[in-house]
């Protein structure tokens, strides 16, 4: 990849959280997406760039977006479907294997979990710990809402990439868009509570 990867002096955080079952794992993979936003700004935590204040509170995210197969992963509608996109991959010779996918969010099969791959590097053990939690509780959510029968509800690309772009952007005082109900709100939850009268709804997991 050349000059894409030489340049690569970024470091992130990855968070496994095991899922018993293939199936479930995509549809909560579907429902992790609206998460991008506020996981990347709870953990943003990369302003400079060569020693040069960016202006962006995850300068990680913007550089990492060079190399391929990186970014959002597609809504894929069943485990069969993810298979046969990285099938093609390996079968042309464009990978190895999965593991050369850097989407955020990612099947880790041979493991059994799915791989958070959103969030910055964070420098204190108890922010690691928070972010750690906050995935698991998201994923236990999500499966069990698959388990009920119940439909996880999904947002056009264009939306959750936004919310995205402006965690990269803004970090915790990014306005990100509350997908369920319409209005922009900071990420920052004390923000949120005091706009709760003109943002009805507005909560940090939207």
């Amino acid at each position: 990849m050349q000059y894409v990867a030489r340049r690569e002096l970024i470091f992130g955080m990855h968070i496994h959280v095991a899922v018993d079952d293939a199936e479930k794992a995509i549809q909560v993979v579907n429902g992790l997406l609206p998460q991008l936003g506020p996981l990347l700004a709870l953990s943003a935590s990369s302003p400079f760039w060569r020693g040069e204040p960016t202006g962006l509170r995850s300068s990680r995210q913007m550089v990492f977006a060079a190399f391929p197969r990186s970014g959002p992963p597609p809504r894929f509608k069943d485990y069969n479907d993810y298979a046969e996109v990285v099938g093609q991959l390996e079968k042309t010779g464009c990978i190895a294997d999965y593991t050369h996918i850097w989407w955020d969010i990612r099947l880790h099969p041979r493991l059994g979990t799915i791989e958070v791959r959103i969030c910055d590097a964070v420098t204190r053990l108890e922010h690691v710990v928070a972010l750690t939690a906050y995935c698991q509780a998201l994923v236990k959510l999500l499966a069990e809402r698959f388990e009920r029968g119940e439909q996880i509800p999904s947002y056009h690309r264009i939306l959750t990439t936004e919310n995205k772009w402006l965690a990269g952007r803004y970090g915790l005082e990014a306005p990100l868009m509350d997908l369920a109900t319409g209005p922009d709100h900071p990420a920052d939850p004390a923000h949120a509570e005091r706009d709760r009268a003109t943002c009805t709804g507005a909560r940090l997991g939207a």
